[in-house]
């Protein structure tokens, strides 16, 4: 057993050091779907969802990784042909007893989460959890028997018909836990129109991290398209400058075209765009939040939103090569919205608050000689709740 380990050695430690780190930034999108839905996210959905996350890709990546290191020497002394008889777990369990009753009870809970996670979250039926889960375990399978569809000379692992059952069972299994926990706690129905105008810090980084992938999409696309033509329309003079048709250009150019580029794609992404949207960017309209928390009008507005592009601005361009400083900007953001009643710098422009919104969408945090005021505004047939859901949320006077 322990020779048979040593064909893995170095790309098993490489995948345990870098599973748990992928399995976080393979959650970012996951996350963005759950404010999605569910405009809020709580520190056990969080969680959760990396915890899925981490199993999904812990049961693809090590059903198939790691392959063994010297290719010719382990095809050349193993010979794993597949395993197609049903019946077979019969006969291993006579031989082996404990030990094959261990594996198949670990290939049936190796599936329960993706059961699980089908029905609950997915909202799956049973036969479609039925078909998915058997297959997602063919897949795994036929990846084994395949040596990774080809990038392996051979087959590594065993192809093995019961796992397909037993894999499938799991999912069934996971099924019924969902759908007990259903009954007793029913999954969340929220409004699919509730904007969240006082994001936390997990929500507005997110949002943020969704809104720098956007504009790195629409950025550097362009730029690597600005080099490809200028290396292959220029001529080299030998002292590191070129000849652009006339025009003597150095290769640092490129580096401030990036900067202008992304400077005029964060004008246009989080200050243009989420000024006529009542505060929110692309990734604010996925995670149903805006970053305007207080209503400002007139030069507040203007204000608001210029402090706002010029730390983003410092912290995307004006920092580079000096990342410590970026680092030192983020750290005293952090503080402020730690000390300072969960607000960004930019959130001190005066304003007129927002009422929030409780998990039942109730506005809480009113003063009660404000309450008259909110019901004079609002029309007399709708309760403090209604305005909320229908007045605050819409909000159609605040971007005129």
């Amino acid at each position: 057993m322990i020779s048979y380990l040593g064909y893995f050695s170095r790309p098993f430690s490489f995948a345990l050091i870098i599973w748990p780190v992928a399995s976080f930034f393979l959650s970012l999108p996951i996350w963005a779907l759950m404010y999605n839905r569910y405009h809020r996210l709580r520190i056990t959905s969080v969680f959760s969802a990396y915890i899925a996350v981490l199993y999904m890709l812990g049961v693809v990546t090590f059903t198939m990784y790691p392959l063994p290191e010297n290719a010719a020497e382990y095809c050349t002394t193993h010979h794993i042909a597949p395993q197609l008889n049903i019946l077979q777990f019969i006969g291993d369990i006579r031989v082996d007893g404990l030990y094959a009753i261990l594996q198949l009870v670990m290939n049936v809970v190796l599936f329960m989460p993706f059961g699980y996670m089908a029905t609950r979250w997915w909202r799956m039926g049973w036969i479609k959890v039925v078909i998915c889960g058997a297959f997602f375990s063919l897949f795994i399978e036929l990846t084994q028997l395949t040596g990774v569809w080809g990038v392996y000379p051979c087959a590594y692992r065993q192809f093995d018909v019961d796992d397909l059952l037993t894999n499938t069972f799991g999912a069934v299994l996971g099924a019924c836990v969902a759908l007990i926990t259903n009954k007793f706690k029913p999954v969340e129905v929220v409004d699919k129109d509730e904007i969240n105008y006082h994001p936390g810090l997990l929500h507005r980084f997110v949002t943020y991290t969704i809104d720098i992938i956007i504009m790195l999409l629409c950025t550097y696309p362009i730029s690597i398209i600005c080099v490809l033509v200028f290396y292959q329309f220029s001529t080299p003079l030998g002292n590191g400058t070129y000849d652009f048709n006339g025009f003597i250009l150095s290769p640092e150019l490129f580096s401030t075209f990036t900067d202008v580029l992304i400077a005029i794609a964060l004008f246009l992404l989080q200050w243009l765009f989420p000024m006529y949207h009542r505060g929110q960017t692309i990734g604010g309209l996925i995670t149903h939040m805006s970053f305007e928390t207080k209503k400002r009008t007139g030069y507040y507005r203007l204000g608001f939103f210029a402090l706002r592009f010029a730390i983003l601005l410092y912290l995307n361009i004006l920092t580079k090569g000096a990342s410590q400083y970026s680092a030192f900007v983020v750290v005293v953001m952090i503080l402020v919205w730690l000390f300072c009643g969960k607000r960004m710098p930019w959130d001190f422009i005066p304003g007129e608050d927002m009422p929030k919104l409780d998990d039942d969408n109730n506005v809480v945090s009113i003063p009660a000689d404000e309450v008259t005021t909110v019901n004079e505004v609002a029309p007399a047939q709708y309760s403090v709740t209604d305005y909320s859901n229908n007045t605050i949320n819409n909000m159609s006077e605040y971007n005129k």
